[in-house]
């Protein structure tokens, strides 16, 4: 399945961005374009999760567990590992920090959600308090 997603994205993406006029783009714009769709797109099943678990932890009363995930994975994450793999392999470690840092931010909040809603199911009276 990630593998079709991932050819059908590099074969049809040129097509898609021509149909949108940008035939008078510099042609490394699309093939960046390009290169970053094929990468990030293996981690679309982490952003689901993601907002899966960032839905889940509204619902739950649990806003501030879910900003400090967002911006862990924004902070501790995606900026330090942007920076460090750009300095290593420029735009394309951009996007490979990218995807990392989104495998990595969904590991963890899937992690924090079961911990979360252990607890909540251990103690169903406070699952709703303020």
């Amino acid at each position: 399945m990630g593998v079709s997603a991932i050819l059908s994205i590099g074969i049809a993406l040129r097509p898609v961005l021509h149909s949108f006029r940008v035939e008078r783009l510099h042609p490394g714009v699309i093939d960046a374009a390009r290169e970053y769709l094929v990468i990030v797109a293996l981690t679309y099943g982490g952003i689901g999760v993601q907002l899966m678990v960032a839905s889940c932890l509204f619902a739950a009363g649990r806003a501030l567990t879910q900003l400090v995930l967002a911006l862990s994975h924004l902070v501790v994450l995606l900026v330090p590992l942007a920076f460090l793999f750009d300095r290593l392999w420029g735009p394309s470690g951009i996007y490979a920090a990218v995807a990392l840092a989104t495998v990595l931010a969904a590991s963890v909040a899937a992690w924090w959600a079961r911990r979360t809603f252990r607890i909540l199911r251990d103690t169903p009276h406070q699952a709703f308090t303020t």
